[in-house]
């Protein structure tokens, strides 16, 4: 409903309560009697009124109240994102096999919706064999047009701040890690994980990036380097819908933390589910996001780790 309509109706109605009013005053025949009705007409026809004025008033209040806290949300990310994000202590080439000390577990419908949910900030990357397999795959080159006019330099710049897609071929000549080692998502047990040559059959249909691994079993994490992960579960940052995580880069045989990423996410709908919108999965593809990997959703840790450890090229 348009302002303009709702004045029409206002208006609308203060000229039939002033009708109503006359009628009433002008229908009795003693000075008090219509003086009466005139005071109780008016009564009856202001309750319509008072109540929509009570209720735009509580509107408004709700307005200003929501508004205050998308501030303070947005304040609070500020301070969160204004920090050194990503720190890199140690890079290490030509890196073939890494450990994964954890995996990210798959997420079910309703998790979207929880401000507590401890993997918030990574709700849309890949988790399970998907999380394995993006340490697998090589890069390929990003897709898009450079804008008319801009000068090479500036389409370099372009070109290197945009990470490409993740893609699993065995015989690929991309660099890439050869193996990943890593607890099995559905077992717990270790193993060693590498791209498969054909689709394995045997794994139930649907289970797309499963079908495309193969493993072996292993006496631990033995690879000399590891990712790591820890959710950021702040229930004051939560109640704002803002969720955090650092994903770190280990030297396993020394401890030593070779690279660090701190992410934030922010819920720009507060929590909002109208229109079917899942809060963390909304929140994931959006801008509200410190530090944008530039690249795909699902891929956002590997785009990390390779910086540190760089993959080895394909022979």
């Amino acid at each position: 409903m348009t302002h303009g309509f709702s004045q029409l109706l206002i208006y609308g109605y203060l000229s039939f309560t002033a009708i109503v009013i006359g009628v009433a005053v002008w229908l009795p025949r003693s000075r008090k009697g219509r003086a009466l009705a005139g005071v109780a007409a008016a009564g009856v026809m202001s309750i319509p009124i008072i109540l929509v004025l009570r209720e735009y008033g509580e509107r408004k209040a709700a307005v200003g109240q929501e508004r205050v806290q998308v501030n303070a949300a947005q304040q609070r990310f500020n301070e969160l994102c204004g920090a050194e994000n990503i720190k890199i202590f140690k890079v290490v080439e030509n890196v073939e096999t890494i450990s994964l000390l954890k995996v990210r577990p798959k997420l079910d419908w309703k998790d979207y919706f929880d401000p507590m949910l401890p993997g918030a900030a990574m709700a849309t990357e890949g988790s399970g064999y998907s999380y394995i397999a993006s340490f697998l795959g090589g890069e390929r080159a990003p897709m898009f047009d450079i804008p008319p006019g801009m000068s090479p330099e500036a389409a370099q710049a372009l070109r290197a701040s945009v990470r490409g897609q993740i893609g699993i071929e065995p015989d690929s000549k991309l660099p890439r890690y050869r193996s990943v080692i890593a607890p099995d998502p559905i077992d717990g047990k270790i193993y060693k994980f590498s791209a498969a040559r054909t689709i394995n059959s045997a794994v139930p249909a649907g289970d797309w990036e499963r079908s495309r691994l193969v493993r072996e079993p292993v006496a631990g994490l033995t690879a000399d380097y590891g990712v790591d992960y820890e959710d950021i579960v702040e229930p004051s940052d939560r109640k704002m819908w803002i969720a955090g995580t650092k994903v770190r880069v280990l030297d396993i045989r020394t401890g030593a933390i070779l690279g660090e990423m701190t992410r934030y996410v922010r819920d720009g709908g507060m929590g909002s589910s109208g229109g079917a919108r899942a809060p963390w999965q909304h929140a994931g593809s959006s801008a509200l996001i410190c530090p944008n990997s530039k690249g795909m959703a699902d891929t956002t840790s590997r785009y990390f780790v390779d910086q540190v450890l760089k993959p080895k090229k394909g022979d």
